[in-house]
């Protein structure tokens, strides 16, 4: 006769899936964690490559840095010269894109170009990662790019005036060119970083989802490829993030686009120098109210200024100097 089999009974069984449970609460936390730092290295490593196209497209243009928008029509070309493009207003993506290779899809970009007939770079994808946040793969569009440009201190060709230069006489850029050389903490200056864009100034609760191709100014990742300093507006009236605009817009309703702390909490950054951190809006500079709005009259700026102590950025009153 063989011997009875006895079975699990339902206590035990119950003690088990208790145990899993258990074993799981305590894992899943952990694994979360695990791959959120994994997104956040990616980030950093992103921020990195472009800090060193940025380095290849200075040692080729005299020891100027890259400006976020340049006035002047360029070509984007790969490899020996036989794949290029060329661009109407080339934002700071494409004047790296030589140096980081497939940025784009140049077919892709003629058929663009063809359907709108117009060679703007700013609705246009990217094709490589390298300028795509982890936390934020959606926002792929030039313009509407997660990653932001510290352009008011290392490379802002608007105007310094309310007219272009060849309507007004003896006008300046706003900080244009800036040459590698002339900063003096590479350590502790900004470069790229997290961008929210021009959203940054709503409540949490009051921003629109991203949108690759429009110009919604709540809208997360609007004007993205832009990253503005802690303190872009003073309590005297002076809007430093709108520099390109005449003086009925030069007012408190425009908006800045601030860093995006959208890896728990923190804010990853690439400085001159190549090194990457991440931080706090707060270790940054930046002021932010309860309810996730940031302020345009921060901090300070000595992240951001080249020199290493807060300075405002170039303003857009033609009466300031």
């Amino acid at each position: 006769m063989s011997p009875s089999r006895r079975g699990f009974t339902m206590v035990e069984l119950l003690v088990v899936v208790g145990i899993i449970g258990l074993i799981m609460s305590m894992l899943l936390p952990a694994l979360s964690t695990a791959r959120e730092s994994a997104r956040s290295m990616q980030c950093q490593s992103n921020l990195r490559q472009l800090m060193l196209a940025t380095m290849q497209f200075t040692d080729v243009n005299n020891g100027v840095l890259p400006c976020h928008k340049s006035d002047e029509p360029g070509v984007i070309t790969y490899g020996n010269g036989a794949d290029s493009i060329d661009v109407d207003t080339p934002r700071w993506p494409s004047q790296l894109a030589p140096f980081i290779e497939g940025t784009y899809d140049l077919q892709q970009w003629r058929e663009l170009s063809a359907a709108t007939g117009k060679s703007d770079d700013q609705f246009v994808p990217v094709n490589n990662n390298v300028f795509v946040c982890p936390n934020a793969p959606e926002r792929t569009t030039v313009r509407n790019l997660g990653y932001g440009y510290n352009y008011q201190f290392l490379g802002n060709p608007r105007p310094k005036h309310f007219d272009t230069p060849s309507d007004l006489p003896g006008a300046v850029y706003a900080k244009y060119p800036v040459g590698l050389s002339g900063i003096s903490t590479t350590s502790s200056t900004v470069a790229f970083a997290d961008s929210m864009g021009s959203a940054g100034e709503w409540a949490t609760v009051d921003r629109l989802p991203y949108s690759g191709t429009e110009r919604l100014i709540n809208s997360l990742g609007n004007h993205g490829y832009t990253l503005d300093p802690p303190r872009s507006y003073t309590p005297d009236g002076v809007d430093f993030s709108n520099a390109h605009y005449g003086p009925s817009q030069c007012t408190p309703e425009t908006r800045m686009c601030p860093v995006e702390p959208r890896h728990r909490g923190r804010v990853n950054v690439v400085f001159l120098d190549g090194h990457t951190a991440s931080m706090t809006p707060e270790q940054l500079g930046y002021s932010v109210n309860a309810d996730g709005s940031f302020n345009r009259n921060g901090i300070s700026n000595k992240f951001f200024s080249g020199i290493g102590v807060d300075v405002n950025p170039a303003p857009c009153d033609p009466d300031r100097s």
